[in-house]
């Protein structure tokens, strides 16, 4: 689905290629417009001789979930291999309302 689409459809700011790029690691997880942001780097081409890094951008709302990559890392293609069918998934699938809890205006330090 295009981004422009996809932004249209559910509200959610989908970030470029670019962006994703520049974001630094001070700024990988950010609350905005009711939406949750997490960008981690994540391994890809990791089964050949030239492994590298890509990042990958997942947006929460109550209503949707949304992972933005511009690689196919690994783990993602397996997920799609073990994943059953995409009817299955619908009937089982959990909103993310449900996942995640009203999330606080304060972090607090992981110990």
């Amino acid at each position: 689905m295009r981004r422009e689409a996809l932004e249209s459809l559910t509200g959610i700011d989908i970030p470029t290629r670019e962006e994703m790029q520049e974001i630094e690691a001070s700024s990988r997880l950010y609350e905005e417009n009711d939406a949750l942001y997490m960008t981690a780097l994540v391994v890809w081409r990791a089964d050949t001789h030239q492994p590298a890094n890509t990042p990958v951008t997942s947006s929460s709302t109550p209503r949707h979930l949304i992972t933005v990559r511009y690689a196919d890392p690994l783990p993602f293609k397996n997920f799609l291999v073990r994943c059953p069918s995409s009817r299955a998934r619908s009937a089982r699938a959990t909103p993310p309302s449900s996942v995640f809890s009203k999330r606080s205006s304060t972090a607090a330090p992981i110990s």
